[in-house]
C-alpha cells in the first residue's frame, strides 16, 4: 500500500508506541485531517501550518497518552477541553474498544466534534457541551471515568481541579505537557494532594526541533472533596495553592468567593 509522507510518519511513530495502524485506521486519520483542516479555515480549532505538522505534532502527539496508561476494552475515557478532538479522537481510532466522551465548552467546536465522529464512523462516542466545573457535579459524570486525558487545556494547578473530579478512585488523569512540566507539577503539589491525585510518572519525548514534551500520569488515590471543582471560572481565576502562596501575584483560596 502506497502512503503519503504525512501518514508514513504517523504510522512509524505509532509503531514506536506499540500501535499498528490498519489500512482502515490510516484512512480514518487521513479523513480526520481533511475535515479538521477544512473546518480550521472558519473555526479556530488548532494552530497548524500544514498537513504534515498536523499528523506529527498533533495526532502522533495525542497517541503518546497510550504510553502512560492501558486503554483497555470498555474503558470509559473522557477528553476534557477536547477542542479539535485531540487527544481523544486519535486515541479512539487506535483503541476502538474504549467508550469516548468529548467535553467541550464552545458550541462551534462541539459541532465539529459531532461531525468528525459521524464522518469517521466512530461508535460509542459522545460529545458533551458545557463547562467542566458544572458537569463534574453531575452524578452521571462525577468520579465515573477510568481515564481522563487533556492536551493544551490549562496549567496543572488549574487542570487538576477541572479534571480530577471526573476520575474514579484508582483511575488516571493523563496530561500532555510541554517542556515546563516539572515546574507545573511542583506548583500543583498542594492542589493534587487536596483533590486526591498523585503523580505516578512522567514520560519525556520530543519531536525534531523542539525542547521536549511530556506525558504526565496522575493516579487518583482518594475521592475529590465534594465542594470541588469550585464554580465556573474560579479554578483559573484563583488556582488552588497553600495559604500564603502566590503565583503570578494571584493568591489561591480554597472556597468560592
Amino acid at each position: 500500500m502506497l502512503m503519503d509522507n504525512d501518514i508514513q510518519e504517523l504510522v512509524a511513530g505509532a509503531r514506536g508506541l506499540g500501535i499498528e495502524l490498519s489500512p482502515e485506521q490510516q484512512r480514518q486519520f487521513q479523513e480526520y485531517a481533511d475535515l479538521l483542516l477544512e473546518w480550521n479555515r472558519r473555526v479556530n480549532l488548532v494552530r497548524v501550518r500544514g498537513r504534515e505538522e498536523l499528523m506529527r505534532a498533533h495526532m502522533l502527539d495525542s497517541l503518546w497518552c497510550s504510553a502512560a496508561t492501558d486503554l483497555r476494552e470498555n474503558l470509559r475515557l473522557l477528553d476534557i477541553g477536547s477542542g479539535a478532538g485531540l487527544p481523544g479522537i486519535p486515541l479512539r481510532i487506535c483503541f476502538p474498544g474504549t467508550r469516548l466522551y468529548l467535553l467541550e465548552s464552545q458550541q462551534k467546536r462541539s459541532l465539529f466534534l459531532a461531525e468528525a465522529i459521524s464522518r469517521l464512523g466512530l461508535e460509542n462516542c459522545k460529545v458533551l457541551t458545557g463547562r467542566a466545573e458544572e458537569l463534574a457535579r453531575k452524578e452521571t459524570y462525577r468520579e465515573s471515568f477510568a481515564c481522563v486525558v487533556a492536551r493544551a487545556l490549562a496549567p496543572m494547578t488549574v487542570l487538576a481541579e477541572l479534571a480530577l473530579p471526573f476520575v474514579a478512585t484508582g483511575g488516571h488523569l493523563i496530561a500532555l505537557k510541554g517542556s515546563s512540566a516539572g515546574e507545573e507539577i511542583a506548583e500543583a503539589s498542594y492542589a493534587l494532594e487536596l483533590l486526591g491525585g498523585v503523580v505516578e510518572r512522567v514520560i519525556t519525548y520530543r519531536f525534531p526541533g523542539e525542547k521536549g514534551r511530556n506525558v504526565v500520569s496522575i493516579k487518583k488515590v482518594a475521592p475529590t472533596p465534594e465542594h470541588y471543582p469550585r464554580r465556573s471560572g474560579m479554578p483559573a481565576k484563583r488556582p488552588l495553592q497553600e495559604k500564603g502562596a502566590c503565583r503570578n501575584n494571584v493568591c489561591g483560596v480554597e472556597g468560592d468567593e
